[in-house]
């Protein structure tokens, strides 16, 4: 499960993203921003660090993406890159 912040944060928005900051990462990162150059196909846990890095970036530091995962899960793929 992936949230755009933690509970005490607001969601970012800009019309220029035409998206909100974590919906703009997250597009940058299944499109293959994500993926580590290596590969190609993008796990959970790239997406999840990319997703946080980039949405901390275009808020300056005000929102921070989280995401939980059971630890009975494996980190698995789920998108190849188009790129």
């Amino acid at each position: 499960m992936f949230a755009s912040s933690t509970g005490n944060q607001l969601s970012q928005e800009r019309s220029e993203w035409n998206n909100g900051a974590f919906t703009k990462a997250l597009v940058e990162g299944m499109r293959g921003a994500a993926a580590r150059p290596d590969l190609a196909a993008i796990s959970i846990s790239d997406l999840h660090g990319y997703v946080s890095r980039r949405v901390r970036e275009l808020t300056g530091g005000k929102q921070s993406p989280v995401m939980a995962m059971p630890t009975t899960v494996e980190d698995y793929w789920i998108a190849r890159r188009l790129n």
